[in-house]
């Protein structure tokens, strides 16, 4: 689930967006495209564009977001810079266009927390886009994590099938299942790391 860490609403906008991009079948894009419209009905603030792009694609503002739950988190822009290995001026920008979008905020006391009341209105083009952007992120942080992690934080595996397409269906289900019950049963509140889970399911042969 890509932006789980979103509030409620804006996360189930999301999946629908990703569900959308994945399913070739007619009578289930049509039934999607209502869900999210639907969705977009409540909407309470509209973004633009290019900042939904930007929110989306680029790996770090999710990760800012889940950051908010680590217990020792410190809004301050070197530390927030310095766990995520980015540079001060991104995670600046990242957190102006966080705040300016409504998906965070500050508290009285001046702690920044998630928003719960707003969806992003976006396309599906837009969104689209910005889904395949993220996910080559995600593949060169994978590949980074490879050379310089250890084993004691890395866990990479993979297997090599021989399958019928009529499974493909199935197999994106299990895949989806598994990411969601391995978030619900592992992320929490107060954790002391952020990590991530990539699958990556795709045709081998020509």
């Amino acid at each position: 689930m890509l932006f789980r860490s979103l509030p409620a609403s804006s996360a189930q906008y999301f999946n629908l967006l990703v569900k959308y991009e994945n399913t070739k079948n007619a009578v289930h894009r049509d039934e999607l495209l209502k869900q999210m419209a639907a969705k977009k009905k409540t909407t309470l603030c509209k973004i633009l564009p290019a900042d939904v792009f930007k929110i989306i694609s680029d790996w770090h503002h999710p990760a800012i977001l889940v950051l908010l739950k680590v217990k020792d988190f410190k809004n301050d822009v070197k530390w927030i810079a310095d766990r995520l290995g980015i540079k001060e001026a991104q995670a600046a920008e990242a957190l102006n266009r966080l705040l300016e979008t409504q998906l965070i905020k500050k508290t009285l006391e001046g702690e920044l927390v998630l928003s719960d009341n707003m969806d992003l209105g976006t396309t599906d083009g837009i969104a689209s886009k910005a889904i395949r952007e993220n996910h080559r992120q995600q593949n060169e942080l994978a590949k980074k994590a490879l050379t310089e992690q250890t084993l004691a934080t890395q866990e990479f595996n993979n297997v090599t099938l021989c399958m019928s397409p009529k499974n493909i269906a199935k197999a994106k289900t299990l895949i989806r299942e598994f990411t969601e019950r391995f978030a619900t049963e592992l992320d929490e509140d107060g954790g002391e790391e952020l990590f991530q889970i990539n699958v990556q399911f795709f045709q081998l042969t020509k």
